[in-house]
């Protein structure tokens, strides 16, 4: 028979009683597809889906609790360069989550595999390349 110390039985306790919580933003493009992997994510129809882009105008939460860690995904509205006002607000919805999130899953369309044999960012689409820009400035 194992002997476990009361040292060691009261950390396990305190691991499996240890609960965890974390916010997940689902960033990218209007149309590559975060809403369908939020509804993928949480195993249920939480987030309208469609061909067209910029259905997304708000943010979407979806939550996944697995034992005892819940994880807070939220849909955002796709980000493109925005000209008039109404499109920059809903863009701003998304780059705000980027500041208020534990994490941000970054989607991107699939890229053909001739691209994937080139360098740096240029395998990305251009609308991406220039996320990147806007996010590192």
């Amino acid at each position: 028979m194992k002997k476990i110390s009361v040292n060691r039985q009261q950390n396990d306790e305190k691991i499996e009683n240890d609960q965890r919580c974390g916010f997940i933003g689902l960033i990218g493009r209007p149309n590559v597809g975060k809403s369908t992997l939020l509804n993928q994510l949480v195993g249920q129809k939480v987030s309208i889906t469609a061909h067209k882009a910029q259905t997304t105008r708000n943010r979407i939460l979806g939550i996944r609790t697995v034992k005892n860690t819940q994880m807070v995904f939220i849909d955002t509205p796709g980000i493109h360069p925005a000209k008039k006002l109404l499109n920059r607000k809903i863009v701003a919805y998304a780059t705000e989550t980027l500041r208020e999130t534990d994490l941000n899953l970054w989607l991107i369309e699939p890229l053909p595999e001739t691209s994937l044999k080139k360098d740096g960012l240029s395998v990305l689409h251009r609308e991406d390349q220039e996320i990147l820009k806007m996010l590192s400035g």
